[in-house]
């Protein structure tokens, strides 16, 4: 499902970008495929580290979360870096998901231009 979710995603934003970008509405459906294909690489980080994106201050963590919850905390953090947010009370603790975040970061910026 998360790879299905990244696919789609690219693909919209690649379509998207060859039509006008000056409309709000092909806008904004670029901002939320972009916010949902890197939502989808975080889970699928996640489903091989399930410590990769984890709250802070909470023992629950090193339980096996649900697939749901975990979906939930991806595109939370996923939306909380893309917009500056960044509230810091899920953070990012696996290599790969800080870089990723990273990139997410740079690519935010695009959208405040």
């Amino acid at each position: 499902v998360a790879c299905g979710m990244v696919i789609f995603a690219t693909i919209q934003i690649a379509r998207d970008f060859r039509s006008n970008l000056s409309q709000p509405g092909n806008m904004f459906k670029v901002f939320f495929a972009t916010l949902s294909a890197f939502a989808g690489a975080y889970f699928l980080i996640c489903t091989v580290d399930q410590s990769s994106i984890i709250r802070t201050g909470m023992e629950d963590d090193f339980e096996q979360p649900d697939v749901l919850i975990m979906g939930i905390r991806c595109l939370y953090f996923s939306t909380a870096t893309m917009t500056g947010v960044g509230f810091g009370d899920v953070v990012a603790n696996h290599w790969a998901a800080v870089t990723l975040s990273s990139i997410q970061m740079l690519v935010g910026m695009i959208y405040n231009v």
